[in-house]
């Protein structure tokens, strides 16, 4: 998907963006962005016919971000180290993705988040059943990465959201599915 975005809505869309994904999409005023690109209010909305078109727009480049970064995901060789630094390379599009699934209960930013994971999961889906050793397994690793996805996008923080956060969160992912293995295999033995 081409990046439709023009030279003229490139800087609503790019505050704008920034803005969602910081502190989600009841902080778009357009008072406020107009301010800070230094745009009149009136430039707004003669690109943008309200608010509402301007969220459409937000989440249209959003997936059109997803499908950019398609290249890359797939140039990744492993889960760690090389997915985890791109996505600190993504931090906006990792906020904006976190602020469509804490507002899930509106359909539309539900269906974008849905969309954008549809596209990149299955990119990175073997570099995870590999990292988890479940190469030949991948309608686990699969399920196993759906759950993992939605915990992080709760989780992220806001600050400090580096590479020693994001390492730590895999690790302990890889430790619960450790013990979720060690407690099947012991039950399964009584």
């Amino acid at each position: 998907m081409p990046n439709t975005t023009n030279v003229s809505t490139r800087p609503w869309i790019e505050h704008g963006y920034l803005s969602f994904g910081s502190n989600g999409p009841k902080t778009l005023k357009v008072e406020q962005i107009a301010k800070a690109v230094h745009i009149s209010k009136s430039s707004f909305y003669h690109h943008f016919a309200d608010m509402e078109m301007f969220e459409q727009e937000l989440m249209r480049w959003h997936v059109s971000q997803a499908h950019l970064l398609v290249g890359r995901v797939k140039a990744c060789q492993s889960f760690v180290p090389d997915f985890l630094e791109l996505m600190l390379e993504m931090k906006p599009f990792v906020y904006f993705n976190r602020q469509l699934l804490i507002h899930k209960d509106d359909p539309k930013y539900l269906q974008c988040f849905q969309q954008v994971n549809g596209v990149l999961q299955p990119e990175f889906l073997d570099i995870w059943a590999d990292m988890l050793s479940l190469s030949d397994k991948r309608d686990s690793a699969n399920t196993i990465l759906s759950t993992v996805v939605q915990l992080f996008y709760q989780r992220v923080p806001t600050v400090d959201f580096d590479y020693a956060w994001i390492l730590a969160f895999v690790e302990e992912v890889k430790l619960f599915l450790a013990e979720v293995l060690r407690a099947n295999n012991t039950t399964t033995k009584s």
